[in-house]
């Protein structure tokens, strides 16, 4: 595993699942490509008036996580680009430092996965 050397940090949106695909879409088409994953998650500790029926009674909120991996300068310019872009719901976001990173049995080839 390596430290950190280029100042990249892990920024993070949660948004809802209509917003997804055009800010996957996005992220995809940019000149300067980016390393990026999505998952469905569920989000907890929302107030009640902000959740439909069926998320008030499974106690839970169907989100998209979206984590990309990013330079710590480039994070502002992605997020005005993302708020011009997708000006229809709020995003949520956080900036997290990725303190080190590697790959676990990177010497093996796909016969061994």
């Amino acid at each position: 595993m390596s430290e950190n050397e280029h100042n990249e940090v892990l920024l993070q949106l949660i948004l809802t699942h209509p917003q997804a695909r055009p800010l996957i879409d996005m992220l995809l088409a940019r000149e300067q490509g980016l390393f990026f994953t999505v998952a469905d998650i569920q989000g907890h500790g929302q107030p009640s008036e902000r959740l439909s029926v069926h998320e008030q009674v499974a106690g839970a909120q169907r989100k998209v996580s979206v984590d990309i991996e990013i330079e710590a300068n480039r994070v502002d310019a992605l997020l005005k680009e993302i708020t011009e872009r997708l000006t229809t719901e709020t995003i949520y976001y956080r900036v997290l430092p990725i303190l080190r990173q590697g790959c676990l049995h990177c010497d093996r080839g796909l016969a061994s996965l």
